[in-house]
C-alpha cells in the first residue's frame, strides 16, 4: 500500500558475460561493483544452529542426502557471526574426517562465499582479523576471490582470453594463494583447499597433478578430487578423452562407489563439445553418462543438450531430478530458471531465482535470468488480472516484487493488482465493508483476508482503521514482512512518517527487499 528485492561445473556449461577487449585495463572489482545487475536482498535473520538440512537416509553411492544450507551460512557472514561460522565449518571439516563420503559438506560450505559481490570483502577481512587461529575465514575468502578471478577471466579457451582478463584474474588467484596455505596450514586434512588450489592451476595452465596427488593422500577415497582431474584432463585444458578415460579406468572399482562415475565425464565432455554442431549427437552421449548411473551432472548435460533440441519439458525433468540428488547447486538452478522461462512456467522459475539470490546472486544476474523472469512474473501476473484470477495475479506479481522491488512495471501495477476487480471503483459500501471485516475476522491467520479488508478501508480513507488490522495480525505472526509494509502504508497516509519508517526498517531486518526499498525513501534526513 506504500505505493497506492564458482564450481568447475561452471567451467563446463556457464556462459558468462563478454571479457574484456584486448586493450582493456584491468579494474579490481573488489573496489567497484559487482558484475551482478540485480541486487541481492538482505540477509534473513542468521540461523542458531548449524546450516545444514537435515534428510534422513543416503543415496545410491552411499552418500548422505543431508546437504549444506549455503544461504544460510552467507546469513551469518553478513550478520557478523564469526564464531558461528568457526564452529561451524569445523563441524564439517570434523565431519567429513571421520567419514568421507560427507566430502561435500566442506565443500558446499566454501562455495557458500563464491559470490562476486564487493560488499563482501570488509567482512572477510573482519572474521580473519577476528579468527586468525581458524581455517574458516581463509578458505572462505579464497572461494571468494577465486569467484571474482572465474569472473573476469570469462569462460573461453585461453586463446582466446583477453590479456587484460587473464591478468586480473591472477591478481584475484595472487589474493586467494595465502588464504589457501593458511587454511591447509590450520587444517592439513581440508580437501576443500585442495580443490580450490587445483581450480586456480588448471585456469592457469598449471599442472594440477601435484596437487591432485596430494588430496589424495589426504582421502584416497574422495570423488570430487577426481572429478577435477577429470575436468583438468578435458581436449579444452590441454587433455585427451582418451587421457580422461584411462584415468577414469585406473580408478573405477566396481564395487557400486561414485568412483564408477568417473568415466561418464568422458561422454559429458563429448556431450558438450558436440553441443554446438550435432545437438541429436549431444544427448546421446550424456544419456551414455547416465546409463553408468543416474548423476547430477550427467543429467545437466543432458538438459542442455534438450533444451537446445527445444525439448524443454524433458529439459525441465532433468534439472528437477538434478536439483533432486544435489540441492542447491546454482548451476542446476539457474539451468531450470531458464527453462522454465522457455515454458512459460514463471512462477516456478522465479522460486529459483529467488533461491538463487539467497546465495548466489551473480547466477540469476547471469544470462539476465532474472530479468527475464521478473519480465514474465509481470506478464502472466497481469494477464491474471484481466481474467479476473486475482489471487493467482498478486501471488504472481508479490513474488516480483520480492525478486526485483524496485521494478518499476511491478510498482505500478501491483496495488491495482491488489485492489482486484474494484479498483478505480467507487468506495465500498457499508456492507461490502462488513462482509470484508467479517471474512477477515474469520480467518485472523489469512493475510490476503486481511489485506482485502484493508484495501477496502483505504478507498474510504480510513487509514485510522487499517491499523488495528495488522497489530492483530502481527501480534499472531511477528516475522511476516508483509505486514509491516502494509501497516507503514497507513502510517504514512496518517502522516506519522516516524512509525512508518520503524515498520519498514523492521521488515528490512527481517530480510524484506521490499522493506529495504521503503526504508530508503522514508529514513530520517
Amino acid at each position: 500500500m506504500l505505493t497506492t528485492g564458482c564450481s568447475l561445473e561452471k567451467l563446463r556449461s556457464r556462459k558468462r558475460g563478454p571479457s574484456p577487449s584486448s586493450s582493456a585495463v584491468f579494474v579490481d572489482p573488489i573496489s567497484s561493483a559487482s558484475s551482478a545487475d540485480f541486487v541481492p536482498p538482505p540477509a534473513p535473520s542468521a540461523p542458531t544452529t548449524l546450516p545444514l538440512v537435515q534428510i534422513e537416509g543416503t543415496n545410491a553411492w552411499g552418500y548422505p542426502k543431508s546437504y549444506v544450507d549455503k544461504a544460510g551460512f552467507r546469513s551469518l557472514l553478513l550478520h557478523s557471526k564469526f564464531d558461528e561460522l568457526d564452529r561451524y565449518f569445523a563441524e564439517l571439516q570434523d565431519a567429513f574426517e571421520a567419514d568421507p563420503t560427507k566430502e561435500y559438506w566442506p565443500v558446499d560450505a566454501s562455495e557458500s562465499f563464491a559470490s562476486t559481490e564487493a560488499k563482501l570483502r570488509p567482512l572477510f577481512d573482519a572474521w580473519a582479523d577476528h579468527s586468525p587461529s581458524s581455517f574458516a575465514p581463509y578458505l572462505a575468502r579464497a572461494s571468494h576471490y577465486l569467484g571474482v578471478g572465474y569472473e573476469i577471466r570469462g569462460s573461453k579457451y585461453v586463446k582466446d582470453t583477453p590479456p587484460a582478463a587473464l591478468e586480473g584474474m591472477r591478481v584475484m588467484f595472487a589474493r586467494a594463494q595465502p588464504d589457501i596455505e593458511k587454511a591447509l596450514a590450520q587444517r592439513p586434512r581440508l580437501v576443500a583447499a585442495y580443490r580450490q588450489r587445483i581450480r586456480m592451476d588448471l585456469a592457469i595452465g598449471k599442472d594440477t597433478r601435484p596437487t591432485i596427488e596430494a588430496a589424495l593422500r589426504v582421502c584416497p577415497s574422495c570423488f570430487q578430487v577426481r572429478v577435477s582431474h577429470m575436468v583438468a584432463l578435458e581436449p579444452k585444458w590441454g587433455g585427451s578423452w582418451v587421457a580422461m578415460q584411462r584415468f577414469a579406468r585406473s580408478t573405477a572399482r566396481g564395487q557400486k562407489t561414485p568412483l564408477d562415475l568417473l568415466e561418464g565425464y568422458v561422454d559429458v565432455s563429448r556431450a558438450d563439445e558436440a553441443l554446438a554442431s550435432d545437438v541429436d549427437a549431444s544427448v546421446r552421449f550424456a544419456e551414455k553418462a547416465l546409463a553408468r548411473g543416474e548423476h547430477w551432472e550427467f543429467l545437466t548435460a543432458r538438459a542442455r543438450a534438450r533444451r537446445a533440441r527445444k525439448e524443454y519439458a524433458l529439459a525441465e525433468a532433468d534439472l528437477v531430478r538434478a536439483d533432486e540428488l544435489r540441492p542447491m547447486n546454482a548451476g542446476v538452478l539457474r539451468q531450470r530458471a531458464q527453462v522454465r522461462a522457455d515454458l512459460n512456467a514463471w512462477e516456478a522459475a522465479g522460486h529459483d531465482v529467488a533461491t538463487l539470490l539467497s546465495f548466489a546472486p551473480e547466477e540469476a544476474a547471469s544470462e539476465k535470468v532474472a530479468t527475464r523472469v521478473v519480465e514474465g512474473l509481470v506478464y502472466a501476473g497481469w494477464q491474471a488480472h484481466l481474467q479476473g484470477r486475482q489471487a493467482d495475479a498478486v501471488r504472481l506479481y508479490d513474488l516480483a516484487a520480492k525478486l526485483d522491488p524496485s521494478n518499476i512495471e511491478v510498482r505500478r501495477r501491483r496495488p491495482w493488482v491488489i485492489a482486484g476487480p474494484d479498483a478505480g471503483k467507487a468506495p465500498a459500501t457499508d456492507d461490502e465493508l462488513a462482509t470484508l471485516e467479517a471474512a477477515a475476522r474469520a480467518a485472523p491467520d489469512d493475510f490476503d483476508a486481511q489485506r482485502a479488508f484493508d484495501y477496502a478501508l483505504a478507498r474510504r480513507g480510513q487509514y485510522a482503521r487499517v491499523i488495528p488490522v495488522w497489530d492483530a495480525y502481527l501480534a499472531r505472526h511477528p516475522d511476516d514482512t508483509r505486514a509491516y509494509v502494509e501497516r507503514a502504508g497507513a502510517q504514512r497516509h496518517l502522516g506519522d512518517l516516524t512509525r512508518a519508517f520503524a515498520d519498514v526498517n523492521r521488515a528490512c531486518e527481517l530480510g524484506s527487499p521490499e522493506g529495504c526499498k521503503y526504508a530508503k525513501q522514508l529514513q530520517p534526513k
